[in-house]
């Protein structure tokens, strides 16, 4: 069984890439994912465990749930149903098997940025979608760099209005942080962010994409790639060997520098 969170999955196309690759991957192996689509509130909601247990799983793979999620993962537990989780480097609940590393590709791409003249960054996200472990993890990249940042909490409302007073500085680097917000403002503001992309040096801190917004259009950016093909081979195989549900941490992915 495999919660998805609606939004993400309909503009994350990380998340997207690795669920479809993993449906393939355990198909190839006679095991079938079963796909239960949720709303952000509902990842808390006891009712979703319900919903989980009524399709008789073998297990439950989370994709890096927040500590906002585990009443709900100890609740499966408690119910016999064995969960697998992928974390986002830092544990930070346990139970985790497999762990994504975005810090050594992070510190490769912002020392490029600073040997290219990049002298200050600014760290964009959406007060709805907080990503404190993503802040995080830039802040520290930056700090060991050495290279000035800020961060701007914008609501999307007031977001061409953040870009438009940014658009003066040089030598500025812009990291997005949250997959589905970035996504769904270039639905929203194509030009705006078409304008974002072509002044300034960006960051896709959750993997690149081409929107559609964007056909035809020169649109550059850097990003974190994640193997979501080799992630998906790997979680089929422990499943199928059952060598996830006795151990753990598993093993340890590695994201790499996409740059523009």
């Amino acid at each position: 069984g495999l919660p998805v969170y609606l939004p993400a999955f309909h503009y994350g196309s990380i998340m997207r890439s690795l669920y479809i690759s993993l449906e393939s991957e355990l198909r190839r192996h006679h095991f079938i994912a079963v796909f239960i689509f949720c709303r952000h509130a509902e990842l808390t909601d006891p009712q979703l465990v319900k919903r989980l247990l009524a399709h008789d799983l073998d297990g439950v793979l989370w994709w890096t749930p927040g500590p906002s999620m585990l009443d709900n993962i100890q609740r499966l537990r408690d119910q016999g149903v064995p969960t697998i989780l992928v974390g986002e480097g830092r544990a930070t609940l346990p139970y985790y098997q497999y762990f994504i590393n975005f810090e050594r590709a992070l510190t490769e791409g912002l020392r490029a940025w600073r040997a290219q003249g990049i002298s200050r960054a600014v760290i964009l996200g959406s007060p709805d979608q907080p990503s404190p472990f993503q802040a995080q993890l830039v802040t520290d990249a930056l700090d060991g760099l050495a290279i000035a940042h800020e961060t701007l909490r914008v609501p999307t409302a007031a977001l061409v209005a953040a870009l438009h007073r940014l658009r003066r500085r040089t030598n500025l680097g812009l990291v997005l942080l949250h997959h589905a917000w970035y996504e769904s403002l270039c639905s929203l503001f194509p030009q705006t962010m078409l304008q974002c992309f072509q002044r300034h040096r960006v960051l896709l801190l959750q993997g690149a994409f081409a929107h559609p917004s964007f056909a035809g259009r020169s649109v550059l950016a850097d990003a974190l790639a994640f193997p979501t093909s080799e992630i998906a081979t790997r979680i089929a195989r422990d499943i199928n060997t059952g060598n996830v549900w006795t151990k753990e941490r598993v093993a340890t992915f590695y994201a790499t520098w996409q740059p523009r």
